[in-house]
């Protein structure tokens, strides 16, 4: 999938919340779940995004790599479906320690 505008551009670091769902046998989503960064002593939050993987060699690397609980970074670009959801389509995964 070919990102083209660099305006939407993201790059988080989180970890897999649940399992990776099959939308159909090109692609995949799963939801990432990334902290805020908060002052030392007071709460800290977290937002929750649904990753959209649909580039073949990504969705293979998914389906063999990727478990619950398991951080990553995902790099790609925030993307508005037509039911008005935000996901972001990503085209590269890094496992992190």
């Amino acid at each position: 999938m070919a990102f083209n505008n660099p305006a939407n551009k993201c790059n988080m670091t989180g970890y897999i919340v649940g399992d990776l769902n099959q939308v159909n046998e090109y692609a995949i989503e799963f939801l990432l779940c990334v902290k805020r960064k908060g002052k030392p002593g007071e709460k800290t939050y977290s937002d929750t995004f649904t990753i959209y993987v649909s580039n073949t060699n990504t969705v293979s690397f998914c389906k063999t790599q990727l478990r619950a609980n398991l951080p990553i970074q995902v790099k790609g670009e925030l993307r508005i479906w037509k039911d008005n959801s935000v996901k972001i389509c990503c085209d590269e995964i890094i496992l992190k320690s």
